[in-house]
């Protein structure tokens, strides 16, 4: 058979069709394989339109070039007809090869307790050919509509693209001139928060001082409140004293002018 039709599903086929002494655990390990790498090709699906999703509302993307734009665009659709491509190609040797391992079944060559095993025992995916098919469209219908945007966004591109070779065009350049003036307002709001957290700082620091000043204060009044009220009591004291002892003095002044009358 011609080596080049051995990659395709024809070939694949006919490995099946010429080879003897075919097993039961052999189907099992190639409907594994097959459905194992099914789901990877799934997650490379869903991986590429998660990245198509945050692509298309990133600033750098749209202020690239047409040509930039126009050369990323193509990878990612190329990505994702590759994707597309062996999606097929593995449902098709999946479902294929079951229907061969139930075909040997059916002609008596292998016994059908290893098929009803194979559906029977766990498996981290559904292996039943109408869940594989269903899972099977559902993801290439959602890579099929991810492959259109892509289509559109290129053709989008390269109009964009030979437009900016023949005419001035001014809408990249507006895109440029905002994406400099959003970064400045940027540096300029991140300075202006910078500068309002240190005033607060500051003005922590100054409320700070001033409880520290009214506590000292406070500390001071207590402390001077009662020698305040001790000094007054011995003044009188010593006023009261003072007043006696002059009385005391004074008393034998008249008797001393009446004995020289």
């Amino acid at each position: 058979m011609d080596p080049r039709l051995m990659n395709n599903d024809l070939g694949y086929v006919y490995k099946y069709m010429k080879a003897k002494n075919q097993t039961a655990s052999g189907f099992e390990n190639d409907l594994e394989m097959k459905l194992h790498a099914l789901h990877q090709q799934a997650d490379v699906a869903a991986t590429l339109r998660s990245d198509w999703q945050h692509l298309r509302r990133n600033e750098v993307f749209l202020l690239e070039a047409p040509g930039e734009q126009v050369l990323l665009l193509n990878r990612c659709l190329r990505t994702g007809e590759l994707t597309k491509e062996k999606m097929i190609k593995l449902a098709t040797r999946y479902l294929l090869t079951e229907r061969m391992f139930e075909q040997q079944v059916e002609n008596g060559k292998l016994n059908s307790t290893h098929l009803h095993a194979w559906y029977n025992k766990p498996h981290k995916f559904d292996v039943k050919s109408d869940d594989v098919f269903q899972f099977a469209y559902d993801n290439l219908s959602q890579l099929e509509e991810l492959i259109y945007e892509l289509e559109r966004e290129q053709r989008r591109a390269e109009r964009d693209f030979h437009r900016s070779e023949t005419t001035y065009y001014p809408e990249q350049e507006g895109r440029q001139l905002l994406h400099i003036l959003r970064n400045y307002m940027r540096k300029d709001e991140q300075c202006f928060q910078n500068e309002i957290g240190q005033l607060r700082n500051k003005m922590k620091d100054q409320e700070l001082e001033l409880k520290r000043m009214q506590d000292t204060i406070n500390l001071l009044k207590e402390q001077t409140t009662p020698n305040t009220s001790n000094s007054g009591i011995e003044v009188t004291v010593n006023l009261s004293k003072k007043t006696d002892r002059a009385a005391i003095v004074e008393s034998p002044i008249p008797d001393l002018v009446s004995d020289d009358e």
